[in-house]
């Protein structure tokens, strides 16, 4: 649960740009959404001032989009790199191992 109402915004601004954006990618698509989220990315820098009100939003938003997109397994590098910078650390831990497995 938000500690606090900077908390509930971040959250509330996340969930809003991963509902407009799910609609319009696709989960068998990661090259698309990685590169939607690079376009993403790139506006809230500009839109977000304070480095780790960005973090929290654009983490918030990655992890949204995971779910909304049905938060397959992964099966690519792109999409590996999506689940690593998800605010949430099941996906990160999920990365990892898939990236540990290729490794090995």
């Amino acid at each position: 649960m938000p500690s606090n109402p900077t908390d509930v915004d971040r959250r509330s601004l996340a969930v809003e740009l991963a509902e407009r954006c799910a609609p319009l990618l696709s989960p068998h698509n990661w090259d698309g959404v990685s590169y939607a989220l690079g376009e993403m990315h790139d506006q809230l820098l500009e839109d977000l001032a304070d480095e780790e009100e960005f973090d929290g939003v654009f983490g918030e938003m990655v992890a949204c989009l995971i779910d909304k997109l049905g938060n397959p397994d992964i099966a690519s590098w792109p999409q590996a790199h999506i689940y690593a910078r998800s605010a949430n650390p099941n996906h990160r831990e999920r990365a990892a191992l898939w990236k540990r497995h290729l490794h090995h």
